[in-house]
């Protein structure tokens, strides 16, 4: 990955070869992998201006606020049905723009735009999520099947030849030891599910089991619902509304 060039508006619609802006493509579905990308994407130089890949939610609104961004249908994990649906956008997107690479971290949105973008000979990038700590996931295990896609594992545990290790979207933080009271009559709680239709009941009844009265709880849901939780509940909330929840909570509970 180069410095970008400078860019220049565009006269002509994005289609027309007599002024197409180079761009880098960035696909990544919302929740963590969103997350990742934009905090790494910072350390790149991409080779154009960035044009995002993402679904339509609240986080993916709030943290590309300003970016040129083309939401997709929403794709889970093993959604190989959305995987296809995504397709011919994919292919609009990639004849539209002059895309001169692609960056992904996943999850199976990834698939629907690396193996077509490598199949026109344009540069593809894909870096497994910081959660694969032990090796690569399912969409990574696929890439890995086709020629030219460039790997990066987040962990030099398991890098290898064929996974580079390109640093971890964790570098950038350092533990905090300094010691901090909390007073137990009245604990700040987040509890925070994600984004996809994974379900955590166990979570949340170990969570419901502890909490005492006078407790504050704030519950982010995602698309389920778990019957009458005690406190705030938020199905999907912006980046900078979560960022300060967390910034002020005694505690953050995870997936």
């Amino acid at each position: 990955m180069t410095a970008p060039p400078s860019v220049v508006p565009n006269a002509y619609p994005p289609s027309d070869p007599r002024n197409r802006v180079p761009r880098t493509l960035l696909v990544a579905a919302t929740g963590g992998h969103l997350m990742q990308l934009s905090r790494l994407s910072r350390r790149m130089s991409l080779q154009g201006a960035p044009l995002w890949v993402t679904f339509d939610a609240p986080q993916s609104r709030s943290l590309l606020a300003g970016e040129d961004v083309r939401y997709v249908r929403f794709t889970a994990p093993r959604d190989f049905t959305n995987v296809t649906r995504n397709l011919p956008t994919a292919r609009q997107i990639l004849s539209e723009h002059h895309v001169v690479e692609v960056v992904s971290t996943g999850s199976a949105v990834a698939l629907s735009f690396l193996p077509l973008a490598r199949a026109t000979g344009v540069p593809v990038h894909y870096i497994e999520s910081a959660a694969r700590s032990d090796g690569p996931s399912l969409t990574g295990r696929i890439l890995e099947r086709i020629p030219g896609v460039r790997l990066y594992t987040q962990y030099a545990s398991w890098a290898n030849e064929r996974w580079k290790l390109a640093g971890s979207v964790f570098d950038e933080f350092e533990i905090d030891k300094r010691p901090r009271s909390v007073d137990e009559g009245n604990v700040s709680i987040v509890v925070t599910l994600g984004t996809l239709d994974f379900r955590f009941d166990r979570l949340v009844k170990a969570v419901r089991d502890v909490i005492r009265p006078g407790w504050t709880v704030t519950w982010q849901t995602g698309n389920n619902t778990y019957g009458d939780l005690p406190g705030t509940v938020k199905p999907f909330v912006g980046t900078s509304e979560f960022q300060a929840l967390c910034a002020s909570a005694d505690v953050v509970i995870s997936h």
